[in-house]
């Protein structure tokens, strides 16, 4: 886990979040404290980087969050509400962040084998996917869409050689799907998965 700071707006002012614990995987909880009292938080991650949680008060009222996490991982913005009340913007923002790492890494079927693949990076940013690694093929880069329901598709660019179409569904830290090179008439399933170090 890592340190959490952040802040709601009600009424045109800004109430100061403090957190003991806070955690967003697949799943979001924690507890923390602000000017009503101690809560506990618990709810989800949607795909593409959505994300909805409750806020318990201890003894009290319980408050809905919907946001969006940022593709750094490092911010969650967004709006809270309360019965039919739509509130006002929230944020919450990791305050070391140093402590954790992510990257991807994965495999593609081919023949009943898996294909090994490591990336040096892969970004989701604003609908679309970029990024670059290695397999056994060689080196290739990433392009591609992803829809905020969490379908995507993407070309790997292998340098100087040919290229695959990578079709599949993103919930969160794993994407599932199929892979194709429609001339080849060739294709099988893929996994792709973030890791923490």
């Amino acid at each position: 886990m890592c340190d959490w700071k952040g802040w709601y707006e009600q009424s045109g002012r800004q109430y100061e979040m403090t957190f003991q614990a806070f955690d967003v995987s697949e799943t979001v909880k924690g507890k923390g404290s602000d000017a009503v009292g101690v809560f506990e938080i618990t709810g989800y991650c949607e795909t593409a980087n959505g994300i909805q949680f409750l806020k318990h008060y201890k003894s009290a009222h319980t408050v809905l969050y919907n946001g969006t996490l940022d593709p750094d991982e490092q911010i969650i913005t967004g709006r809270w509400s309360i019965g039919g009340y739509i509130g006002e913007p929230f944020k919450i923002y990791k305050v070391n962040k140093k402590e954790s790492k992510r990257r991807w890494k994965g495999f593609y079927l081919y023949g009943g084998e898996k294909g090994e693949m490591t990336f040096k990076s892969l970004k989701f940013t604003q609908g679309k996917i970029t990024g670059e690694g290695e397999d056994v093929v060689g080196q290739f880069t990433i392009n591609g869409d992803i829809q905020p329901s969490g379908e995507l598709q993407f070309v790997k660019q292998y340098v100087g050689q040919h290229s695959v179409l990578y079709k599949g569904l993103r919930t969160y830290d794993i994407i599932r799907g199929n892979w194709s090179i429609p001339e080849c008439g060739s294709g099988d399933s893929f996994e792709l998965t973030r890791v923490y170090y």
